[in-house]
């Protein structure tokens, strides 16, 4: 038995070669020894490795199987699931407007650009080609075992025969050889089979399907181009390329044909007609014609000039809808120009309200902002998605332009195949410019009444209000008073109830150091509550106390007042005159305020004293209680006591400590002051 070598052959004709020799080199052994041991030497297979083998093959064709077809891949494409479908005819019947709904997980998946612009798989294409040619090196591979296993039987046969059975083993070998050599002819032949429709055959690609109703091999290309899918080539029935009697033909009238002759002439002369109803071009001398008998049919010079002047007359109306798509485009961007600049101008004004208003309305101001954003979102949103759109409808329309004067350029035969096709492109890219085009202009008077005006808020929060300076104070000299070391003050409540004053000052001097030209200054401040001279309680008489001690006795004094804020300094009120009282002068019994019987609570304090109950009403001698916090240079509230023993004041912070005193005065500007006395209200949670 010859032996086989360790390195396989790499091809039939060195597999034949070896064998040969060894046979030539077998039968010298046997003319110079007369006998030989044949090898007893056997390779076995194991049933598990060839059990492994036959399933990873089953799982390797499987994976390269579309689950619609069954079939291997033809031009893969990936879903935005990442699973692979043939893009033709499988994935383009899926195909809904913008949807494609995957078979194998079942979702719903969303293509914006169209089945156009999936991506192609090349990678999987590569690997069905390998694995292609993988399938046809495993079965010429068996047929080349099968055959040198019944050579080799023929040879160890032959060992124990004579050279008359050596003859006959080497008449054998060269019939096998004879049959390796047609097998490896006939898988050459098939590896060879081109396409018949490619425009020359110096390009043409290798055949992939081979069309029984149209008897002819089609290459991925032209295969997606003559079948598209729709009637009557869905009915076509489609197989693997073989070898067909026009390939041949072809072949022998291409080595007839003299050098540097092209085929293309040979196709025009052929193809003379089209059919209008299966929107194809065909001979009128070959079978074709009965399919096509009962059909409306045209010459193709007839059909050619059709087609071209109607893609010609479609084109100059896409140019003319490109061109409004162009001029809704720009007034779009405009637009949205136009509304950002609006927005922006709205957006300043409110912020302009917000900061008059303090800190109670700025909730307020927020809700604003908010709905200018969700505005300005809105319509940003729907102008961006129309530019966008029409930004997408243009490049469309200018591609599918481009592609069009390149086919109108080519061989007629080919652009009528896909005329038709073509054709409906451009009317539909036609219609969706127009559609594009007669976009309604942008509203922007809405946003005109997105104003906010605050003056009815500011009635409503009279509390809130632009700082200013304070006017200039007045001294109501009618209530104003003195003792023999103490001046009363009285100011009247000023006329702005948005007037805030954040203290006094207080400009005096007496006669002697006015003739010296001295005065002195005493800051009253005013707390942040009293600021306003609107906040007053029920029962009071609205004016502020100022009180001036540590006078000299029996003096003159002049004083003048002056208000101030952040905001500014007021103007010097007028010039007010007053004389102390000398001892024994004041006749007005000093008040007292008695403080074990004040009460306490938690917004008020009660106050008693007897005064205003003990004097004579024949005396005129009016009482007020004047209280404050008890902190240094503040003014004094006024209240009333109505000739009342005890007097609630209202409107007290809680635990916080409050300074009282009781004024007694008449009208001739007499007064005493009691006793002071300092209370704090009690703690809202022991109320």
């Amino acid at each position: 038995m010859a032996r086989l070598p360790d390195k396989p052959f790499t091809s039939w004709r060195a597999l034949v070669y070896y064998m040969k020799s060894e046979c030539g080199e077998k039968d010298q052994r046997i003319h110079t020894s007369g006998n030989t041991r044949p090898s007893q030497k056997h390779r076995k297979i194991s049933s598990s490795n060839l059990n492994t083998s036959v399933t990873m093959d089953v799982d390797v064709d499987n994976d390269l199987q579309c689950p619609i077809c069954l079939e291997l891949y033809t031009y893969p494409i990936i879903l935005p699931c990442s699973h692979v479908l043939c893009r033709s005819p499988c994935a383009e019947q899926l195909f809904d407007f913008n949807f494609i709904r995957c078979p194998v997980c079942r979702d719903n998946c969303y293509v914006s650009g169209g089945i156009s612009s999936l991506p192609r798989v090349i990678a999987l294409e590569n690997i069905i080609e390998r694995y292609k040619s993988e399938q046809k090196k495993d079965a010429s591979s068996s047929s080349t075992k099968t055959i040198l296993k019944q050579t080799t039987t023929s040879a160890q046969a032959s060992h124990s025969d004579t050279n008359e059975n050596l003859a006959k083993s080497l008449s054998l070998l060269n019939s096998s050889v004879t049959t390796l050599s047609s097998l490896t002819e006939s898988f050459k032949t098939e590896s060879e089979i081109k396409c018949q429709n490619c425009k020359s055959a110096a390009t043409r690609k290798r055949a992939k399907k081979y069309c029984t109703t149209c008897d002819s091999n089609f290459c991925a290309t032209c295969l997606r181009q003559n079948h598209p899918n729709k009637d009557p080539f869905t009915n076509h029935e489609f197989t693997e390329p073989r070898q067909h009697s026009s390939n041949k033909e072809s072949s022998k009238s291409a080595k007839s044909r003299p050098a540097g002759a092209s085929s293309s002439s040979s196709y025009r002369d052929v193809i003379d007609c089209y059919c209008t109803l299966c929107t194809q071009p065909f001979c009128s001398g070959s079978d074709d014609r009965l399919v096509h008998n009962s059909h409306s049919v045209l010459p193709i010079e007839h059909a050619y000039r059709d087609f071209k002047n109607s893609i010609e007359d479609n084109t100059e109306k896409l140019s003319s809808s490109q061109s409004k798509v162009v001029t809704s485009l720009k007034d779009l961007k405009d637009g949205l120009k136009d509304v950002q600049h609006v927005l922006s101008r709205r957006r300043d004004e409110i912020n302009i309200q917000c900061d008059m208003l303090l800190a109670e309305i700025e909730n307020k101001r927020s809700y604003f902002l908010a709905d200018l954003e969700y505005e300005e979102r809105i319509h940003t949103n729907s102008i961006e998605d129309s530019i966008k759109r029409l930004e997408k409808v243009l490049g469309a329309s200018q591609g599918l332009q481009g592609y069009v004067k390149d086919v109108i350029s080519s061989e007629k035969a080919p652009f009528l195949e896909i005329a038709s096709t073509l054709n409906e492109r451009i009317q539909k890219a036609t219609l969706d410019c127009e559609s594009a085009s007669k976009m309604l202009p942008l509203d922007t008077d809405s946003l005109n009444y997105k104003v906010v005006d605050c003056r009815r808020e500011k009635v409503l929060l009279n509390e809130i209000h632009y700082l200013s300076p304070p006017s200039t104070p007045i001294v109501d000299v009618t209530r104003c008073s003195r003792s023999e070391n103490a001046v009363i003050l009285a100011l009247c409540p000023p006329t702005n109830v948005h007037e805030v004053v954040d203290q006094y000052e207080v400009h005096f001097c007496s006669e002697e150091q006015k003739n010296v030209e001295l005065e002195e200054t005493v800051i009253v401040k005013n707390s942040v509550e009293d600021s306003s001279s609107t906040k007053i309680s029920a029962n009071a008489s609205g004016v502020l106390v100022l009180l001036l001690e540590n006078l000299c006795r029996s003096a003159t004094y002049y004083f003048c007042l002056t208000a101030s804020n952040t905001a500014g300094k007021s103007g010097s009120s007028e010039v007010v005159q007053c004389t102390t009282l000398a001892d024994g002068e004041n006749v007005i019994p000093a008040p007292a305020i008695t403080e074990r019987l004040c009460k306490r609570f938690t917004s008020s304090i009660q106050i008693f004293s007897s005064s205003p109950v003990d004097v004579a009403t024949e005396q005129k001698i009016s009482h007020f209680l004047l209280y404050r916090q008890p902190s240094q240079n503040r003014v004094w509230k006024c209240v009333s006591m109505y000739g009342r023993e005890e007097h609630r004041v209202f409107g007290l912070a809680p635990s916080t400590e409050y300074e009282f005193v009781i004024l007694a005065y008449n009208q001739r500007g007499e007064c005493q002051l009691s006793n002071k006395i300092v209370l704090e209200t009690e703690s809202s949670s022991s109320y």
